[in-house]
């Protein structure tokens, strides 16, 4: 019983470690499973089934919620991890997990441990050393840390089970310390201080435990040699230095890897109450500007680099971070769209790179950033200034809810900035059924321009710059400043070797890049730069020192006559309240209704009082079809599978405490 309630407590909390508790779970199992303990009263085979029909019990329980969540997580569609993975870490500074690790620290008791052969014989004290040893050597081989991260990249979020193992063996080795012999005991120590005066003499790091090792060791000499009557008092006073050498390790730890001078400056209340993450006056600003938007309308707003902004400061924004969210929005942001993102990462999206077109598509009413950043779209006129932060209002609104008989074929539309144009015009579509417009497609302007290498050599598609902020030159011709506002720039762009992060500079806009085996990279190769036309007609293409494969794939102009010609009129009424949206429409036309709302498996739609279905529209939107005569749209969400999860868990709890019951009354049969 208390097992099944431990697994579906575990699945129920954080399905991301339940994976973990899963692998180690088993690793536990099957060692009990293979080598018995002598006062084992259960059969293999009675175990097996018992513990296995209690977990599927657990997990079934859980479905209410486990479910969700892993549905959540397989709909990620994060990018690939691409990089290599060594066979073993580097053995650097880094990785020696007994002296100043970033992650961890073993005390190096453990290695005493480990070492003391004759404690082997010992059932708990032999599972404890060998599972610790098993995780010790682990954390050198980067391809353990990608089985714990799912098969993905390797990241070392499992050492908190060497932790509890190299601390069950400590534990015993205490528990049994009387009987080690002097002569082992001496020799075991030789190693541990070998590991951790050479760590000392290497990094040139001082730690301020290191004064523990020689009198934790002189300490245990003495309870091995002291023959008095008092040596359980001996023995306590040897557990508690070893509690103190825990403590100091992790205040050490906490110091050097926590709260490091840039962590003590950030992590306080003082810094988050202060101007630069939460002040006053920016909730002031975000107050006024949420008076003046309606229910479905947008604020771009971020603290800095603080994706989570519009969660924190309660509104409804354009970014997010996290390392989960729904995998339609990878794709349409970066390979539909091509958004591209100032910094890179694949755990996050942060507006929409000054580009209007999707401002106007995704009703971004205001637009609000500090005074001195540069970036401002097209179409957003300078509201108000006050010297730390600038507002902007958007001057070519498009309404949340449109009704359109107007349908592109989304497999003909592969430019980003005929997307946006079809998406203004009408709505991109993927029904077959419906009678497609033919969209006129930008015109590649690349071949009127003249492209020259700057302080570089640029020969078939390989750029070498030997200095930062080198590149090439991309000129327009005079007639060409003059037709567009915006320039879309196009170009397909490769590091070489060696890896390194570094930054592609286009006129005003910095956009830094990982390295290619970079963890959050997006291997998004082909990217897109908006650049507000130049009075000189330049486009410089700065980047960091290095060579490239660049291609220049397309330029492309904007003059938004598309989005100034687009029918601006809300003919509808738009709340939402209680998990509901309900929009009330005014005269329109038989056609698709389109809400720049993302699409979820699990929205519901009713039109006047009848069911309807929703459909996924724009690449990423929600649609509604309605005739003519229909005026009232009200739409739900509700998980897909939610109620039948209910019923399945409430099945699984019952035959849980069934299961149970029988099990109390009929205990299996012992050896």
């Amino acid at each position: 019983g208390l097992l099944i309630i431990i697994v579906a407590i575990t699945f129920i909390n954080n399905f991301y470690f339940a994976y973990y508790q899963l692998l180690t779970g088993l690793i536990y199992f099957l060692y009990r499973f293979i080598f018995t303990h002598k006062d084992d009263i259960i059969p293999r085979m009675q175990q097996l089934k018992v513990l296995v029909t209690a977990s599927i019990l657990g997990l079934g329980s859980s479905l209410f919620i486990f479910f969700h969540s892993a549905r959540s997580f397989i709909g990620n569609n994060r990018e690939i991890y691409q990089g290599k993975i060594p066979l073993l870490s580097d053995f650097t500074k880094h990785d020696n997990i007994f002296y100043d690790n970033y992650l961890i620290v073993v005390l190096f008791i453990t290695i005493q441990a480990l070492l003391t052969y004759k404690l082997y014989k010992h059932y708990y004290y032999r599972l404890f050393s060998i599972l610790t040893f098993v995780l010790i050597i682990s954390s050198f081989i980067p391809y353990v840390d990608s089985i714990f991260n799912g098969f993905s990249a390797p990241q070392k979020r499992w050492h908190y089970l060497l932790t509890f193992f190299s601390s069950g063996l400590i534990a015993c080795y205490v528990y049994y310390f009387k009987s080690i012999p002097v002569k082992q005991y001496i020799l075991t120590s030789l190693p541990a201080f070998i590991v951790i005066f050479t760590s000392y003499f290497i990094t040139n790091d001082y730690v301020i435990w290191i004064w523990m090792v020689p009198l934790l060791f002189v300490m245990g000499l003495l309870v091995l040699t002291l023959k008095v009557n008092r040596s359980k008092l001996l023995i306590a006073s040897y557990a508690l230095m070893i509690l103190f050498l825990s403590f100091l390790v992790s205040k050490e730890h906490s110091k050097n890897q926590i709260y490091h001078d840039d962590h003590e400056r950030r992590a306080n209340d003082f810094y988050m109450q202060a101007s630069t993450f939460d002040s006053g006056l920016q909730r002031n600003h975000v107050s006024t500007l949420k008076n003046q938007t309606d229910a479905d309308e947008r604020i771009s707003w971020r603290v800095l680099t603080q994706d989570n902004t519009p969660m924190y400061q309660h509104f409804k924004g354009m970014s997010l971070y996290s390392s989960i969210f729904d995998g339609q929005l990878n794709q349409y942001l970066f390979k539909d769209a091509k958004v591209n993102l100032q910094n890179e990462s694949l755990s996050r999206y942060s507006n929409f790179q000054g580009r209007s077109n999707l401002y106007s598509l995704w009703s971004t009413k205001y637009m609000m950033k500090k005074s001195y950043q540069k970036e401002s779209p097209a179409n957003f006129k300078i509201k108000s200034d006050d010297g730390k932060y600038q507002i902007l209002e958007n001057e070519q609104m498009l309404p949340a809810v449109k009704v359109t008989d107007q349908y592109y074929d989304e497999r003909t539309i592969n430019n980003p900035l005929d997307l946006e144009h079809a998406m203004i015009k009408g709505v991109v579509s993927s029904d077959h059924s419906k009678e497609y417009s033919r969209i006129n497609k930008a015109l590649n302007l690349l071949n009127e321009t003249t492209i020259t290498a700057r302080n570089a050599n640029y020969h078939n598609d390989t750029l070498s710059v030997p200095n930062n902020g080198d590149g090439i030159t991309i000129t327009l011709p005079k007639e060409m400043t003059s037709k567009y506002e915006d320039m879309y720039l196009m170009m397909h762009l490769e590091r070489a070797l060696p890896q390194s992060n570094f930054t592609v500079q286009v006129n005003d806009y910095d956009n830094h890049r990982l390295f290619e085996d970079s963890k959050y990279r997006m291997n998004q190769d082909d990217l897109l730069y908006r650049i507000p036309v130049p009075k000189d007609g330049k486009i410089f293409i700065a980047l960091t020192n290095g060579k490239y494969k660049l291609k220049l794939q397309g330029l492309y102009g904007e003059n938004y006559d598309t989005l100034k010609q687009a029918d601006k009129q809300k003919d509808y009424t738009y709340q939402e309240k209680n998990g509901k949206i309900d929009i009330h429409l005014k005269a329109h036309k038989a056609g698709t209704t389109v809400i720049n709302m993302p699409y979820r498996d699990g929205l519901k739609a009713k039109v006047d009082g009848k069911k309807t279905s929703v459909n996924k529209v724009n690449h990423i939107m929600t649609g509604i079809d309605v005739d003519k005569q229909d005026k009232h749209i009200e739409i739900t969400y509700k998980p897909p599978y939610f109620v039948t999860m209910i019923i399945v868990s409430i099945l699984f709890i019952s035959l849980s405490i069934l299961f149970t019951r029988k099990i109390n009354n009929n205990p299996p049969h012992l050896d």
